[in-house]
């Protein structure tokens, strides 16, 4: 997720950049129907970048309350068995019993 949202933002961030720059002038002046467009290209900019930071954001909280329910269950797995992951039992495993929703994704991982 974090490298798609790099692929995003680069070039999101440079249309907003050069937007502004016309904006102040640095080619010259504009008419007033140039500027609105640009204004326009600014502005939608902007609020896809807004939105793709609240997806991120979004993303960020489901997995790590994901994470925090497969640390509960393997604590709870070991305060019932008295088994940790030092014991030889693979707390993921246990957790991946509670199906895949249940555990975070790696970095990279496809749907994640």
């Amino acid at each position: 997720m974090s490298s798609m949202s790099h692929e995003l933002r680069t070039p999101l961030n440079g249309i907003i950049g050069l937007s502004d720059a016309l904006l102040i002038g640095c080619c010259g002046d504009l008419t007033e129907m140039t500027i609105k467009t640009i204004s326009t290209i600014k502005n939608s900019g902007l609020r896809l970048l807004g939105l793709i930071n609240e997806i991120l954001d979004s993303t960020s909280m489901k997995q790590a309350s994901l994470s925090r329910v497969q640390s509960w269950v393997c604590g709870l797995h070991a305060h019932t068995s008295g088994k940790s992951d030092r014991d030889g039992v693979p707390c993921a495993a246990l957790a991946g019993q509670l199906g895949d929703s249940a555990r975070p994704r790696e970095a990279g991982q496809a749907g994640g």
